[in-house]
């Protein structure tokens, strides 16, 4: 009895691989979506590095940026000028306040003293400044907010020499201080870089084998190419089952084909000087996120598998797996889901969440990540389970639509 068992699971096994070959050497015949896979797998990390290297340039020159200050010439001003000269702000004098003074002399912000009224008359030691922006820029209210904390620095060095100069110890002016210290080096445009890695890889499995799943379904039902394997004593559960590894096996390729092209334009120097970026993401952490999305790429393949069984024609099919792949977009969002209760024990939502709390060094939620890959398995189950019951019947494989 055993034996007998042990000689139908090698059968299936060997009518799944049968089924396997089958749809590899149409693939490999298939010249046009070869290419139209590798020109995708390969433009996007381009353009997502390309986005990383533009996304650092950009912040790195807002950070770097000289800040140009107007002032209208005053004694109290003229106090307070030099300090901010050390701080790297460049000092442009003007005659008044305007609207077209900023865009004239390019500046950030303007410094005036503000005149002292008769409530302030007690109290001739403070001084009162304005620091005006044209409210129409981010940056330069940005660039304002920083000049302001300046002043207020230069303040309090003030008040602290006043202090010590009256007799007061130095140590209770300032009874604390913190300094702010990393563990890794700075990196930018890191977070861009960890957020678009866990979104690349999504896109790279639902979008890779868009072809593939349409062509083992709806393509062979259309070209009515399935009878040699149906003529054979195929079970057709081994012919789903054959279709579905395939299927899921490109879409790991693919994922991982993708991550190592974004590995390695960060990593080459001709790439880091093309498109400004460099490193971010090591070759450990990359196959460490392959490991976490592979489960997905079992669950994608049973959804298009599924979609193209249940389509009446392959454009139908390509319609609705091009909608499909809607679902991997809230991967390029994790940013903003993070704090949403539950959702990281979601499928899609837990295992991008896992991977860019690990990308990022964080703890992460171990049960959620566990239970988001139980109701993947269950639901990719469910979904093959549809398609068998869809490939039983001889008239989705027989007749041709």
């Amino acid at each position: 009895m055993s034996n007998l068992l042990l000689v139908e699971i090698i059968t299936v096994l060997k009518m799944i691989a049968l089924v396997f070959r089958h749809e590899a050497k149409d693939l490999i015949r298939d010249s046009a979506t070869l290419k139209t896979m590798a020109i995708l797998m390969v433009f996007m990390p381009i353009l997502y590095s390309y986005i990383i290297g533009d996304m650092g340039t950009r912040v790195k020159e807002v950070l770097d940026k000289d800040k140009r200050l107007g002032y209208v010439d005053h004694a109290e001003v003229q106090r307070v000028m030099p300090w901010l000269q050390q701080q790297g702000i460049i000092a442009v004098p003007i005659k008044a306040l305007s609207k077209e003074i900023f865009d004239k002399e390019n500046l950030d912000a303007v410094l005036l003293y503000k005149e002292k009224d008769e409530l302030d008359a007690a109290d001739p030691i403070h001084t009162q400044f304005e620091v005006w922006t044209n409210g129409t820029n981010e940056k330069k209210a940005a660039a304002a907010s920083t000049i302001q904390k300046h002043i207020l620095q230069y303040g309090s060095i003030l008040a602290r020499q006043n202090l010590i100069m009256a007799g007061a110890a130095p140590q209770l002016l300032q009874p604390l201080d913190a300094e702010v210290k990393a563990l890794a080096s700075s990196n930018r445009s890191g977070f861009v870089t960890y957020d678009l890695m866990v979104a690349l890889l999504g896109m790279a499995l639902f979008f890779s084998t868009l072809h593939v799943a349409v062509d083992t379904t709806a393509g062979e039902r259309e070209r009515m190419t399935l009878e040699s394997l149906l003529y054979t004593a195929a079970p057709r559960s081994a012919i789903v089952l054959g279709k579905f590894l395939f299927v899921a096996s490109v879409a790991i390729f693919g994922m991982l084909w993708t991550g190592l092209t974004f590995w390695v334009v960060g990593e080459v120097s001709i790439f880091q000087e093309l498109l400004g970026r460099t490193g971010g993401v090591t070759l450990q952490q990359l196959l460490i996120g392959v490991l976490i999305m592979s489960p997905l790429a079992f669950f994608v393949s049973s959804m298009q598998i599924m979609i193209g069984s249940f389509s009446n024609s392959v454009k139908q099919a390509q319609a609705y797996n091009s909608i499909s792949g809607m679902i991997s977009l809230p991967l390029s969002f994790l940013f903003f889901l993070d704090q949403m209760k539950g959702i990281a024990y979601t499928p899609i939502f837990g295992q991008g969440l896992a991977y860019r709390k690990i990308l990022q060094g964080e703890d992460w939620d171990h049960v959620a990540f566990i239970s988001a890959q139980a109701i993947t398995v269950l639901i990719t189950l469910i979904l093959l389970g549809l398609t068998l019951k869809r490939f039983h019947s001889e008239k989705i494989i027989l007749t041709k639509v």
